[in-house]
């Protein structure tokens, strides 16, 4: 017969082991034995696991993949880019790459810039032949919203008493948004993935700029 187990885990004492029947006893401490060898067993897979298990990704498990970045490339598989060794900028003999510029018509403004002096000297200067150098700078302009009043009026008939409001013409919602900012709104959610609340907060944002006079 076996000793009963010296181990911590266990919990039987050799008091109890004693007042066990020699069949209960070998039972007990087979089943202990076992246990205590499953338990080990499975001590040294999770420590194999919490060592080697990487990072959860949309690529190794169920993470949805609206959880990563999409310019985040470290949880993208393939091979990974070794750094360049070229300098940022361009690279000596390439091609420039510049915007055309847009016909003078269709600049909303142009402004003359003329020297004052010479920039050696300070004298008086002549003026050029040569066309001057175009310059021209893109900007976004304020966005106002347009906002639509309508006043519905109501008239009594002086026969039978009732009166009568005017309606809604046709093609004007009976919202407050129009059809043009519903549709940029669903562009927001749907196309750029901006959550309601950030779109509530942008058109929100908009609205107080319609006070302000530009």
């Amino acid at each position: 017969m076996a000793a009963p187990s010296t181990s911590p885990k266990t919990t039987i004492t050799p008091e109890i082991v004693a007042e066990m029947t020699p069949a209960v006893k070998e039972f007990v401490l087979a089943a202990f034995a076992h246990f205590e060898a499953k338990i080990a067993e499975l001590e040294e897979q999770v420590k194999k696991l919490s060592t080697k298990t990487p990072k959860a990704t949309p690529n190794n498990s169920s993470v949805p993949s609206s959880t990563v970045h999409p310019h985040n490339d470290k949880d993208k598989p393939g091979k990974k880019k070794t750094k360049s060794k070229r300098k940022r900028g361009g690279q000596k003999g390439h091609k420039k790459q510049s915007r055309d510029l847009v016909p003078p018509e269709q600049c909303t403004e142009i402004f003359e810039h003329h020297p004052d002096a010479c920039r050696r000297c300070g004298g008086e200067l002549l003026a050029d032949t040569e066309p001057p150098r175009r310059h021209q700078v893109w900007e976004m302009p304020p966005i106002v919203p347009l906002v639509f009043e309508h006043r519905l009026h109501r008239g009594n008939c002086p026969c039978c008493g009732i009166s009568t409001s005017a309606t809604l013409p046709d093609g004007v919602p009976t919202g407050q948004c129009g059809p043009r900012l519903a549709a940029f709104t669903g562009l927001l959610m749907g196309h750029f993935r901006q959550s309601k609340r950030r779109a509530a907060a942008f058109l929100a944002g908009q609205r107080q700029l319609r006070q302000l006079k530009f």
